[in-house]
């Protein structure tokens, strides 16, 4: 497991640029200054010598053919344990089961997948489960290319996604309470609440 110090209270979460690797350096450079953490759920088909691993963790999607990339990290941001996957061998287009019963071996907080192209956003006893949606090739009722920002503070865990423009997605915000993360709480459920984000996996 990788565990990172200092790291400000912010992270960004991006997937599925399939080729378009000057999407993730706008990114890198956009909030270069603000985050100290950025995360790849996959299938970004870049080398494994590109720059832009120097900064950003990565792991390996169906589409990537980089063997180095892990399949899975595990990373500690601040008071929260994240678990990394793609998602493709968890089967997230049919359920979350399979990716459930990993998070639980674990112990993860927050759960970050990629796979179907399609935002996502719930708490599910106590870990929030989370897929940014593809910064290239969007899919859903309502496709946007997007990614997403996870901030923190004592109170609340809050994830707002963004689209290509790296303006906020309308209805796309969601809050989470601190003391509810990491506990169960299968009676608790909270999702996105438009434009066709938590729809689907």
């Amino acid at each position: 497991m990788s565990s990172l110090s200092n790291l400000m209270q912010q992270c960004i979460v991006v997937s599925d640029n399939h080729g378009d690797q000057n999407a993730l350096v706008d990114l890198l450079s956009l909030y270069n200054d603000t985050t100290d953490l950025f995360l790849h759920c996959g299938d970004s088909e870049a080398e494994e010598g590109d720059l832009i691993w120097k900064k950003m963790y990565t792991v390996k999607g169906n589409m990537d053919a980089v063997s180095s990339f892990p399949l899975t990290q595990t990373i500690q941001w601040g008071p929260f344990r994240l678990f990394m996957t793609h998602g493709h061998l968890y089967g997230v287009k049919r359920s979350l089961e399979e990716l459930t019963a990993a998070a639980f071996q674990e112990q993860a907080d927050i759960v970050l997948f990629g796979h179907s192209h399609i935002p996502f956003c719930q708490m599910k006893e106590g870990t929030v489960f989370l897929n940014p949606g593809s910064i290239a090739l969007p899919k859903g009722p309502d496709p946007k290319k997007s990614y997403a920002i996870l901030t923190y503070t004592p109170e609340e865990l809050r994830v707002q996604y963004f689209d290509d423009r790296h303006l906020p997605i309308s209805g796309s915000s969601v809050v989470f309470e601190r003391d509810k993360i990491g506990k169960d709480q299968s009676d608790r459920t909270e999702q996105l609440d438009e434009g066709g984000f938590g729809v689907d996996r």
